[in-house]
């Protein structure tokens, strides 16, 4: 593991469940040809979305904006008309350096994406309003965050872990680490599990540039601190830590501080307890502080498979032995609020 010489900057953002977001997007101002229109929101119900704000634009190059999906860090998501009257989500960037060269990233990271793993991206462009990207709206979708607050049954549980994890597996396949898995970048229904959101993803093995690593606090894998090639392992970290959440209904890590989480990933045992039995052996394996003794996401879909379908397969042993001690954290925190769901 490499530690920078001159302290990281960590850019963490916070979630609330207050405002789910959905399909976060991915495409704008190209449209694929042979797109066709379909019922516009305003003749459909619209769950999980808020009005516009006074600031808010009302339009964006020709699409009009119809009412808020969710809010990040570094961007604003809205349900939106396309010129050809097709529903779409509209991810708005907020102004500022790199923001152009960060829409045409994550739209090159989200089109690398199968379409069945998350929302298909549709165009990306950049207007007055600023840059912007654009997906297909999926109706019929909820935010993982309402599966929080009440009890998951146990075999619902490991339908919907083998569920995210097939598509985790799916997105890694394509050479592509999400880094930001958590309840606000899954949509849910039935047992289809797409992510979205590719705003801070990495190309497998790639680092993060400019001493600076954003992360989610209480989904960042304890690597994702320093500046490390970005490797699938980060991903399951956080798969482990939504199903401990889901289960038991306490995050394995939880801090009430920066300081605090970080301390706790870094050096504190997981808060397991009241898991189901298997659940709670799978769990802890994703868990790993080292990466390399993570399960893949593709083992993690078998396994959780298997228990569904009342065979369970038996987690393999750490691969490797624990690693020595890196050194410090890194000591510069910045904060970021983000208020998506």
């Amino acid at each position: 593991m490499t530690v920078l010489a001159a302290p990281a900057t960590i850019i963490t953002t916070i979630t609330h469940a207050a405002e789910p977001t959905r399909p976060d997007v991915s495409h704008g101002g190209h449209r694929p040809p042979g797109s066709s229109g379909s019922a516009s929101p305003d003749r459909e119900r619209i769950d999980n979305t808020r009005p516009l704000r006074g600031t808010d634009p009302v339009s964006v190059d020709g699409y009009r904006l119809v009412s808020r999906l969710g809010s990040g860090g570094m961007a604003d998501v809205f349900l939106a008309v396309a010129p050809t009257g097709r529903p779409v989500a509209l991810k708005l960037l907020r102004a500022g350096a790199g923001a152009r060269e960060a829409c045409r990233r994550e739209f090159r990271l989200a089109s690398m994406v199968g379409a069945a793993c998350t929302a298909p991206t549709l165009g990306h462009g950049v207007s007055a309003a600023g840059a912007y990207l654009v997906t297909a709206y999926l109706p019929g979708y909820r935010c993982a965050t309402t599966l929080a607050g009440r009890p998951t049954p146990t075999g619902q549980l490991w339908r919907f872990g083998s569920a995210m994890a097939h598509t985790l597996a799916a997105v890694h396949a394509r050479g592509v680490v999400h880094c930001d898995v958590k309840p606000s970048n899954l949509l849910v229904r039935g047992h289809d599990v797409r992510i979205i959101d590719f705003g801070i993803a990495r190309y497998v093995g790639e680092r993060y540039g400019g001493g600076v690593v954003h992360c989610s606090r209480g989904w960042a894998a304890p690597e994702q601190l320093w500046i490390t090639p970005a490797t699938p392992a980060v991903d399951v970290f956080a798969w482990g830590c939504l199903l401990a959440q889901l289960s038991s209904g306490v995050h394995p890590f939880a801090g009430q501080s920066e300081q605090e989480w970080i301390l706790r990933i870094r050096s504190a045992q997981p808060d397991l307890f009241g898991l189901p039995p298997g659940l709670d052996e799978v769990i802890r394996a994703t868990l790993a502080r080292d990466p390399r003794d993570r399960p893949t996401a593709h083992e993690l879909t078998m396994i959780c498979r298997a228990h569904g379908d009342g065979h369970p397969r038996p987690v393999q042993p750490p691969r490797t032995k624990p690693r020595p001690h890196h050194g410090a954290l890194p000591r510069t925190l910045r904060r970021s609020r983000r208020r998506s769901g």
